[in-house]
């Protein structure tokens, strides 16, 4: 029985071919070779060129591993040579994932694991399609704490299989795997201060002993088609030790409210109220007419995004610990700043420009934010954020309203 497409034959695929070689029966082998030739039909019949992404790496991953099972030589060069080609398009110049979204970005590596372990003869020509270094290293600073990594754009899928002898996924345990399918180092336990930029995705991290920190100006991804990207231009994202104070909502479900999820409303950034980067054209594209810029030097990070003569910027330097914002948006706006606060974050204002949050589980964890303006209006709502896709947490969204073009602000903690 084929599953509901190609993508769900090609997991079947990997699977079976993980089963296949801890047996030793020789007639289960020939049962699970004759269902290995079916899955392998339907990919062929069925193959998803429609984007491109990672629904066709899967299948021609799945083409390729069956070709070598069933010792198709023929066919083992062709699907080799069109997966070398694949992952050139699959990840940008700086190693971070085409579609925009860190799920997916994992998702990705994951995959070519079991690619590896299961036919290590590719892994030198794998590893010459792309940056793989680079790669790894993107997915490491995606990860804050042991379990839990930024879910910026979709996050529907960014496990190939669940970790054996585990009920709960484990960031760093999924990416030890990665790193030694590809004989890289794991990371070393040094958390310097450190600023890092990756430019084609759309990203500046900062880290430090206690901090994990991001400033997202994400690209329209998927070759501009923008099918997993959100409305979540100059948002930012921060845990303290390990624990997320400031999230991005992630995706529940592709269903009707799945717009909330991509909408700007739903991320902590700096626009005009009632504003869209981008226009929802169905459930995977958006409309791609802005420009997105993002740079760093030396502490110092800087985003700008522009659609239609709509200019909106944020700017931040970290020193000595602390965070200095100043963010823009056009002459005569109203600014309009939100915080997406994770369920275990309680908070309270502070005069008329000042919010402090804390950590239920670490109350000596306190981040204080000041305002160099008095914020006109201060509203509270509840919002849904989803670690994972399918499950569904109430949690609190702050939003900012300013008279003002132009705010200044710092974020420290304490």
């Amino acid at each position: 029985m084929a599953w509901g497409c190609a993508m769900e034959s090609s997991f079947r695929v990997v699977n079976l071919l993980n089963f296949r070689r801890e047996i030793g029966s020789v007639f289960l082998k020939g049962y699970l070779d004759k269902l290995l030739v079916k899955e392998i039909d339907f990919i062929s019949n069925n193959i998803e060129t429609h984007s491109f992404n990672n629904h066709y790496l899967f299948n021609v991953v799945a083409l390729f591993l069956g070709a070598a099972a069933l010792d198709r030589k023929l066919e083992f060069d062709n699907w080799l040579q069109e997966l070398v080609s694949t992952l050139g398009r699959q990840f940008n110049s700086d190693g971070s994932n085409f579609e925009g979204s860190t799920a997916y970005h994992y998702l990705t590596l994951d995959l070519l694991a079991q690619l590896i372990s299961l036919e290590p003869s590719c892994k030198d020509v794998v590893e010459s399609a792309f940056d793989y270094e680079e790669a790894i290293d993107f997915a490491q600073w995606c990860r804050y704490g042991d379990c839990e990594i930024w879910n910026v754009g979709d996050n529907d899928s960014s496990y190939c299989f669940r970790q054996p002898a585990s009920k709960k996924h484990n960031r760093a345990v999924q990416l030890n795997v990665i790193r030694k399918s590809f004989a890289v180092a794991e990371e070393e336990d040094d958390r310097r201060c450190e600023m890092k930029l990756f430019s084609d995705f759309g990203v500046i991290f900062y880290r430090d002993a206690s901090v994990d920190f991001a400033l997202w100006n994400t690209k329209i991804g998927q070759l501009g088609k923008g099918g997993h990207n959100h409305n979540d231009c100059l948002s930012i994202t921060l845990a303290v030790n390990g624990l997320p104070f400031i999230v991005d909502p992630g995706t529940y479900k592709y269903s009707k409210f799945r717009d909330l999820y991509r909408s700007s409303v739903s991320h902590s950034l700096v626009c005009m109220a009632n504003y869209e980067h981008e226009l929802f054209l169905n459930n995977f594209k958006l409309s791609n007419d802005s420009a997105r810029e993002i740079s760093s030097e030396g502490g110092q990070g800087c985003a700008l995004f522009s659609n239609a003569g709509t200019d909106v910027s944020r700017k931040v330097s970290v020193k000595n610990g602390e965070f200095s914002f100043i963010d823009r948006v056009p002459d005569g706006e109203q600014l309009t700043m939100a915080f997406m606060l994770h369920p275990d974050i309680s908070y309270d204002f502070i005069g008329g420009n000042g919010l402090v949050m804390s950590s239920k589980y670490a109350a000596e964890n306190v981040v204080h934010i000041e305002f160099e303006l008095p914020y006109e209006r201060n509203d509270v709502s509840e919002y849904s954020y989803s670690p994972r896709y399918g499950v569904r947490k109430s949690s609190q969204a702050i939003r900012l309203c300013f008279n003002a073009s132009v705010v200044s602000w710092r974020l420290k903690i304490i």
